[in-house]
């Protein structure tokens, strides 16, 4: 028997992995007869455990795939806020300062912009730049200057301390927007993380930046909101790269921007789990 490559395979009715981490409810519905046989649920619940786990991509866990309303397409005057889950590629941390450390690269606002167009185009999304204001939403407050105290089972090391997630209402203009798909993105970079920047009574020679935090944190305000609108949130994943090496920092801008694309891809795929595109 010769064995030939499936070049085309029919999209199955039942519901893939995408579709069940962007709808963790779903792992809930099981036939009713399943319910009275121990085995069957055991079997079944170990099935689940074994999907949830199994490798692929990283997914925030809160909130994922967040649905607020019913379809805007149903009836006039619905609408719906669709927020993709963090689709996590690159830790999104980077210090700066001190001869000790390593100066990461960060991807500029305009770079970002030009890889997540570019990246979402190959699907036909063509995003702009527009005025779209998402009002009154929860938006992360941050920090650069983390405080370092004595280590209680050490006294001669010290640990950081970093501070307590916190909001503060306020607008948010979108960084790319198609309008005739709804389908809007917003790219968390180190510039976004210092203009969010909390009071703080602490000074370092090093500035620390969590990106990815302030994105899950942005992620859970927006999805708060009703605005008709199909949402991703990407962050900076300042990648890292052996500093030793030569053109180091080139080196680490073009590692994030394939992290970047690669956020990008999963989100496409979730707006084709979505039925969206």
């Amino acid at each position: 028997m010769e064995l030939k490559p499936v070049k085309n395979y029919k999209v199955p009715k039942y519901p893939d992995k995408k579709i069940i981490l962007s709808n963790p409810d779903m792992l809930k519905l099981t036939p009713k007869r399943w319910t009275k046989n121990i085995n069957t649920q055991i079997a079944f619940s170990s099935l689940l455990i074994m999907m949830l786990t199994a490798c692929g991509p990283k997914y925030d866990n809160s909130n994922e795939g967040n649905i607020v309303g019913s379809d805007p397409t149903s009836e006039p005057g619905n609408t719906t806020v669709y927020v993709a889950p963090i689709f996590e590629y690159g830790d999104g941390r980077g210090s700066f300062g001190c001869v000790s450390v390593a100066p990461p690269a960060f991807l500029s606002e305009e770079e970002a912009y030009q890889v997540i167009c570019d990246e979402a185009k190959k699907r036909g999304i063509n995003f702009e730049k527009s005025n779209e204001v998402l009002k009154d939403i929860q938006i992360p407050v941050t920090y650069t200057f983390i405080e370092y105290k004595p280590n209680p089972d050490n006294p001669d090391e010290y640990i950081p301390v970093y501070p307590s997630k916190t909001k503060e209402n306020g607008n948010l203009e979108l960084d790319g927007y198609d309008e005739s798909k709804k389908i809007a993105f917003e790219f968390v970079s180190v510039d976004d993380y210092r203009g969010w920047q909390g009071k703080s009574g602490i000074m370092s020679s090093v500035e620390s930046y969590h990106v990815l935090d302030a994105a899950k944190t942005l992620r859970e305000g927006i999805a708060e909101k009703e605005n008709g609108k199909y949402i991703g949130v990407f962050y900076d994943p300042i990648a890292s790269v052996d500093f030793t090496q030569s053109k180091a920092s080139e080196k680490r801008k073009e590692a994030s921007k394939e992290l970047l694309r690669q956020q990008v891809a999963d989100f496409i795929e979730w707006l084709k789990a979505m039925n969206v595109i």
